[in-house]
């Protein structure tokens, strides 16, 4: 089965698509992760961004409140790069350590 090649620079979008993979990298900084696969079909990466910015930084939730949900789900998906990515954000906003790695042990 053929695999997917991540597109990890903004070449490799046509031309009319480059604007998405630039809003991408503004907004998380570099090009990576799933993006580099919901590439391939640039509307769908120009969509999951916006929910995910709508979700991460416009939701009325506390932001401890949800780093602490998204390790919670990461951990019980066992999503390795979401955990990752999580646990520097909890340290950050002086998540305490009990509550950032009580999804480790399914608590």
């Amino acid at each position: 089965m053929a695999r997917l090649t991540p597109i990890t620079t903004k070449s490799q979008v046509a031309a009319k698509d480059q604007a998405i993979v630039d809003a991408i990298v503004k907004s998380r900084g570099a090009l990576q992760g799933p993006f580099t696969m919901f590439l391939h079909c640039p509307e769908l990466a120009e969509r999951v961004a916006h929910l995910g910015a709508f979700v991460r930084f416009e939701g009325s939730l506390d932001m401890r409140v949800r780093v602490l949900a998204a390790m919670a789900v990461a951990r019980e998906l066992d999503a390795v790069y979401v955990w990752g990515a999580q646990t520097g954000a909890a340290r950050k906003l002086g998540v305490p350590s009990s509550g950032s790695t009580a999804p480790t042990s399914r608590r």
